[in-house]
């Protein structure tokens, strides 16, 4: 990931659309309680459906199109536990905590 990485220019990274959902997981967060809020009670769910389908990690956008260009890139991030290799069949669910604080 790079600060300057948009959803339409992103070179160290590519979007996996090997999953069977026809549009990208919508991130539905609780409750903020100290300055952060997560999606636990609601986790971004995805049906692999290719066999050796690596993933390193999520990315948020205003754009639910799945492989779409457009759209603002709110942020990514890699997975705390290192790359994924998933088969058909396999499910993955994505949980994200966000955390602001005053300057």
């Amino acid at each position: 990931a790079n600060a300057a990485d948009t959803m339409s220019s992103h070179a160290g990274w590519t979007e996996v659309t090997a999953y069977s959902e026809s549009t990208r997981e919508a991130l539905t967060l609780g409750t903020v309680a100290s300055q952060s809020v997560d999606n636990s009670a609601s986790a971004a769910q995805f049906s692999i459906n290719s066999d050796s389908t690596t993933i390193g990690g999520a990315f948020l956008t205003t754009n639910n199109t799945k492989g779409g260009t457009t759209g603002t890139l709110y942020g990514i991030a890699a997975f705390s536990g290192g790359d994924l290799v998933l088969n058909n069949g396999s499910t993955l669910d994505v949980t994200v905590t966000l955390t602001a604080a005053s300057a």
